[in-house]
């Protein structure tokens, strides 16, 4: 496979899973693959990154993705760069979080939702129509600015617009339009991991400029 269908989205920044692109995901399997397209990524001053390892924890490829992330945080474009992404995530933090716990209750799961798992228009509308409660929440949740971008009252208008802004972040793929049938992308992990490291550095100094004082090696973003 020739790089360039590879390098194209990963210095946009996008997110290459299994889900988003099975094609260009696989080509990354392969060692060889990976080596010409860090090569010309360290020339520009990223490194290939992956969500997460595979190791005896996760033993396989489910929730793994591949992206850019900057080598350094010494120049100040990457590191503006990098706080930018680190105060978007921050912001997303309640947003997200509530979104997914309505989920969760809607479709009667514990644990949190990783790349790959499947979300239903219609199922959740019924869901949300049948249950006061998430109705209530569904509306508190949508008046986030991450989702509120026009005015609508039908649930089923509030959830494709709620569902939208996931989509539009990257967290989700539609996979069949007809069906209002959508997937979570492997950018789902790496808002985990994010938010995590958000969680644990709450105290994290703000320098002279507005920055976070990142240290290298902490996250790749």
């Amino acid at each position: 496979m020739k790089l360039r269908p590879l390098l194209d989205p990963l210095l946009d920044g996008q997110f290459i899973c299994q889900t988003t692109e099975p094609a260009l995901f696989s080509a990354l399997q392969n060692a060889a693959t990976a080596d010409q397209v860090n090569t010309v990524l360290h020339a520009l001053g990223f490194d290939l990154s992956m969500t997460q390892t595979l190791d005896a924890e996760h033993p396989d490829m489910t929730g793994v993705a591949y992206y850019a992330a900057y080598r350094s945080l010494q120049h100040a474009p990457d590191h503006q760069a990098v706080s930018k992404q680190l105060h978007d995530y921050r912001d997303q933090i309640a947003p997200m979080m509530d979104l997914i716990l309505l989920l969760m209750k809607t479709q009667g799961q514990d644990g949190v939702f990783m790349e790959g798992d499947t979300l239903r228009f219609n199922q959740l509308l019924n869901m949300i129509e049948d249950e006061s409660t998430y109705q209530t929440d569904l509306k508190r949740i949508s008046q986030y600015p991450m989702f509120n971008h026009k005015r609508v009252e039908k649930y089923a208008d509030i959830l494709s617009m709620v569902l939208s802004g996931l989509h539009r972040e990257g967290y989700l793929q539609l996979k069949n339009k007809a069906s209002m049938i959508y997937v979570f992308t492997g950018k789902i992990t790496h808002f985990y991991h994010c938010i995590d490291f958000i969680l644990q550095h709450e105290d994290i100094p703000i320098d002279e400029e507005g920055l976070p004082a990142l240290q290298q090696g902490e996250l790749t973003l």
